[in-house]
């Protein structure tokens, strides 16, 4: 009897293994095809010195981009502290965004 139980444990932890691997993969799926045809939400972050334009995103809803911007903000001016980074403009876009996600213009003198 314990033998069976053990079976249909295992049994149940590999289908919720796979139900999750299969979530994260539709999930995934989704961001791509949305983010192909423009229907995900971008910020677009420009900094002045250094003049870096950062890509952040895709989010499916503006919502969910709002309330993550705060924290790579905040990432964002932790980081460049010592650089005298200094935001410039901030843009929320609907759009579709490929890689390169972070833009470094170079200075021409």
């Amino acid at each position: 009897m314990r033998k069976v139980t053990q079976r249909y444990l295992e049994a149940a932890f590999a289908l919720i293994d796979f139900v999750t691997l299969f979530s994260f993969l539709a999930w995934e799926v989704i961001l791509l095809a949305t983010n192909r045809f423009g229907f995900t939400w971008w910020a677009k972050v420009e900094t002045s010195s250094p003049n870096i334009t950062y890509w952040f995103g895709p989010f499916l809803t503006k919502k969910s981009l709002l309330v993550h911007l705060s924290d790579f903000l905040s990432e964002l001016s932790d980081e460049n502290e010592s650089k005298s980074n200094s935001l410039v403009k901030r843009q929320i876009l609907r759009c579709s965004c490929t890689e390169p996600l972070t833009i470094i213009q170079s200075k021409v003198d």
